[in-house]
């Protein structure tokens, strides 16, 4: 009984400051003021890479995880896709045979 009353408690309290949040947000959000500011920077910095698993791997260190970003984004998009898309496109239109 009085656990239950407890997390009552404590999910109208979490209610209150989400919608106070909420209102804060709407009333200084948008406009360029500090509190904007403060809370642009606070969801920069939380948006962080700090750790990256690669299989059983874990990356701790900021220049790993970013080689290692560089490297899968450069596997994907510079494979040889292209070339097989331009063979693709040579055999679907060939060339003119000009005598």
């Amino acid at each position: 009984m009085t656990q239950t009353s407890l997390d009552i408690t404590l999910t109208k309290q979490e209610t209150f400051w989400r919608q106070k949040a909420n209102l804060n947000w709407h009333l200084d959000g948008d406009r360029n003021t500090k509190y904007f500011h403060r809370i642009a920077k606070i969801k920069t910095s939380s948006k962080l890479i700090t750790t990256l698993r690669d299989g059983e791997h874990t990356l701790t260190d900021t220049q790993q995880i970013s080689t290692h970003i560089v490297n899968y984004y450069k596997s994907l998009f510079c494979s040889n896709f292209v070339l097989q898309e331009q063979h693709l496109i040579e055999e679907v239109i060939p060339k003119p045979n000009y005598r």
